[in-house]
């Protein structure tokens, strides 16, 4: 069973950029439907780069406790901006995944014991799910890459390889 396949996750801005860049926000909010969060840091961010997450359900942070936690991950993790920091206090609060591609932020999230997966997983686990085919998944990954997505070379080799020998 795929990391992603079942639970909420809170998602970071970089990933939903991902699919926005090459029109497949679609493909994501009907792998995740009514399962997806996103902080107000995030949604801030999104909405700066006119990207709007309809299948998202808003989490304000608010509450003292929920500051305080902020404030205690952005802390010891100083490179991490405002929307990874809001994507991963969420997930802790809601005891759920984080989708992030921010490596720093997944080094935290593993720290914090929080399950954590980005723009690869998420291709894989629509390939799991069978909403597209092996083929679809590199090309999609492809036309990130094109639209301006950044993803080391060796992630992209790895990615080609397991899915498609798994098809």
């Amino acid at each position: 069973m795929h990391l992603l396949s079942s639970g909420q996750f809170s998602i970071d801005s970089n990933v939903v950029a991902d699919f926005f860049l090459v029109g497949k926000l679609d493909l994501l909010c009907e792998l995740f439907q009514g399962r997806l969060l996103a902080s107000d840091f995030v949604l801030n961010e999104l909405e700066e780069a006119s990207i709007k997450l309809p299948c998202a359900d808003a989490v304000t942070l608010s509450a003292e406790e929920e500051l305080a936690l902020f404030d205690a991950i952005r802390k010891n993790n100083p490179p991490l901006g405002a929307g990874e920091v809001g994507a991963l206090t969420i997930a802790k609060l809601r005891k759920c995944g984080v989708i992030t591609n921010d490596s720093r932020a997944r080094r935290a999230a593993e720290e914090l014991r929080i399950p954590a997966s980005g723009t690869l997983g998420v291709l894989e686990y629509a390939v799991d799910a069978d909403r597209i085919s092996a083929e679809e998944a590199v090309s999609i990954l492809e036309q990130m890459i094109q639209a301006g997505a950044w993803f080391s070379d060796e992630l992209v080799r790895m990615f080609r390889t397991r899915i498609l020998e798994d098809d």
